[in-house]
């Protein structure tokens, strides 16, 4: 099946490919449309060069550049935001605005004020910015206030709280390290001990790979009902 399945990509891509080489043909015009044939055929001329790999080398690093500018710019804004909420109200209409315009509505004007060289730096900045910003303070606000209230009860320094508690919620779709134990506890007859039909859910939190004390606590998620899904 396997060989099957990527012969029929290969013919797919082959397909595609003839039909590009046909409509440049009847174009008769490589400005316009060039076809593959042309475009390998000056690709192998310039894989020779050591100016082409200089320049891929140098707009790699840039754009590079941007995304790690980028990413640390968004992960401050968002963790101020999530700490600020006058900041995080100054910024939403910002970060709405760079992700509903497009890169080529403003690219030419980016252009004339930055110039060329910087130019790729500036693009991957724009594009990766809002993304970062978003997710972090997503991830965020999406943290266990039990988790939060049981730090301050036990005062876990900052720095833990950030690998125990932060970390975990910025990372999206991982679990919880194993210092954090999540019981679902259902009683006979599909139902918790204090509410009948409904599931008790309860968090044992190890305390000691926190704030190294030799004790747990048990924080109550409260009763949610059960929902079953067809």
């Amino acid at each position: 099946m396997e060989p099957f399945r990527m012969t029929r990509k290969i013919l797919i891509l082959l397909f595609w490919a003839l039909l590009w080489q046909a409509a440049s043909m009847m174009v008769g015009n490589s400005i316009l449309l060039t076809g593959p044939a042309d475009v390998l055929k000056t690709l192998a001329s310039l894989a020779v060069t050591a100016d082409f790999w200089k320049t891929i080398a140098c707009s790699s690093g840039k754009i590079i550049l941007g995304f790690f500018l980028a990413f640390a710019a968004g992960l401050l804004a968002g963790t101020a935001a999530f700490r600020l909420t006058l900041l995080k109200e100054l910024l939403a209409p910002v970060i709405s605005l760079m992700k509903s315009i497009p890169v080529a509505s403003f690219v030419i004007l980016a252009l004339i004020w930055i110039g060329s060289e910087n130019l790729c730096i500036f693009i991957s900045f724009l594009v990766v910015l809002p993304m970062i910003y978003v997710n972090t303070l997503a991830g965020l606000e999406s943290t266990d206030p039990k988790l939060l209230e049981m730090a301050d009860v036990f005062g876990v320094p900052f720095l833990r709280r950030i690998r125990f508690l932060y970390l975990p919620a910025l990372l999206s779709g991982e679990r919880l390290p194993g210092s954090f134990r999540h019981e679902h506890q259902i009683g006979s007859g599909g139902g918790s001990d204090r509410h009948p039909g409904l599931v008790h859910r309860e968090t044992a939190v190890s305390v000691q790979n926190l704030a190294g004390h030799q004790q747990s606590l048990r924080l109550d998620a409260g009763d949610h009902r059960r929902q079953r899904r067809f």
